[in-house]
């Protein structure tokens, strides 16, 4: 039997809801009707899976569903956190993949090591599969990234390593991944801004500094290269230079042909708070950024999509749940199918920060679908639901189940 203590992923936001969990309900502008998410057909999902690893896979404690990615071959790879000495704290990292026979047993990629967090994974085309991710170094509250390079499918994980080399950085500082068909990025935050290694195959990485700093950073490369980064930080006043209260500053930066554009500020809300800013790029090259929002006590009751038009144009924030009833959201995540269709999953509470729902909407261009429960049969025990699109454009899902089983489901068309 597994834990009843809370979960710890993202835990800067858990300690913000417990802390303010007994106050006032957040305030709710009023949407614009234009922008209302609207019923419509909706994609159905596949009866889920059972992710079938061996008994003993995991300690009796806390485990997690951390990582989701689709291999170029049809593989789809998973990273989980354990927290094998019972101290509240992830230190085992593990691998499991599902290929056309199942799901494999799970792999240790790293274990002993208090601290674990934010592990990514970045697929290849050449079957290559790169998992990053940062733990614990000494004392202070300094952590590090490290890189773990899998070969083609079939192949072993190569030994750990120092990933960006120069990777202290400050305990809870985010770390992100992308593959923009060449190269492998990775972004993380440090006291001296956020810190950007390209890594390529046979060639030497390329490493430089943004001067913005922030928190809860996404990632995001489009088919042409162009490379999106979003993160939150307070805003700070154009005269007085002083930051504000509010952490509602959502901005994005692009990179294209090797050079940093300058910072676009995609939504700003005085006295809001923005958490897990989301990035997608569609078909057409629209960027999509999806996020969290909270009003007044801070707890975030909303979830917020706007779509960039280029040279700095954002649309208005849309609210994909307009008429909601003040309940709490997490785990935000944002993907596009093979028919160019967008997806938004996110998880909403029942009771304060318990009993989580996963729920899907799709975007067809011009409005959000009213969204519904991602299969309602097998329920949720935890708020994570990850979310990866394979080679044929199939949207996944993988969450832990009602029963503390982890279930896989494919998005289908309805």
């Amino acid at each position: 039997m597994k834990s009843a203590k809370p979960r710890r992923s993202r835990l800067g936001l858990r300690v913000v809801l417990a802390a303010v969990l007994g106050a006032a309900g957040a305030c709710r502008p009023e949407a614009d009707p234009e922008r209302r998410p609207r019923a419509a057909a909706q994609p159905a999902w596949s009866a889920p899976d059972v992710v079938a690893l061996p008994p003993g896979t995991f300690s009796p404690n806390d485990h997690l569903a951390a990582a989701l990615i689709a291999g170029p071959r049809g593989s789809l790879h998973a990273l989980f956190l354990d927290d094998a000495d019972g101290d509240r704290t992830y230190d085992r990292l593990l691998h499991a993949a599902r290929t056309a026979d199942g799901w494999s047993r799970a792999v240790v990629l790293r274990a002993g090591v208090n601290g674990l967090a934010g592990p990514e994974l970045v697929a290849a085309p050449g079957g290559a599969v790169h998992a990053l991710w940062q733990e614990s170094e000494g004392g202070g509250g300094r952590t590090r990234v490290v890189h773990r390079v899998l070969g083609p499918e079939g192949g072993e994980w190569a030994p750990a390593a120092d990933g960006p080399g120069d990777s202290v950085q400050e305990a809870g500082a985010q770390l992100a991944a992308a593959w923009d068909g060449r190269r492998t990025h990775v972004l993380w935050g440090s006291t001296e801004g956020l810190r950007h290694l390209a890594l390529t195959d046979g060639g030497p990485p390329v490493r430089d500094t943004l001067a913005e700093v922030g928190t809860s950073l996404a990632l995001a490369a489009a088919p042409d290269g162009t490379l999106a980064v979003a993160g939150v930080r307070a805003w700070v006043h154009p005269v007085f230079a002083s930051a504000s209260e509010s952490a509602g500053n959502v901005w994005v930066r692009l990179r294209r042909e090797g050079r940093w554009l300058p910072p676009e500020r995609v939504h700003h809300v005085p006295r809001d708070h923005a958490y897990f800013p989301q990035l997608a790029w569609d078909r057409a090259g629209r960027l999509h950024a999806l996020w969290l929002q909270g009003s007044g006590s801070k707890l975030p009751t909303r979830v917020l999509h706007s779509v960039w038009a280029g040279r700095g144009s954002w649309s208005p924030a849309a609210d994909l749940l307009p008429d909601g009833a003040g309940r709490i959201v997490y785990s935000p995540r944002l993907a596009v199918d093979g028919g160019g269709r967008v997806h938004a999953t996110f998880a909403r509470f029942r009771n304060g920060v318990s009993d989580p729902e996963h729920l899907h909407a799709a975007w067809d261009g011009r409005r959000w679908s009213r969204p519904v429960p991602i299969r309602p049969d097998a329920g949720a025990r935890d708020s994570e639901l990850l979310t990866a699109v394979d080679p044929q454009g199939r949207v996944h899902a993988l969450w832990e189940a009602a029963d503390g089983t982890y279930r896989h489901a494919v998005l289908r068309e309805a």
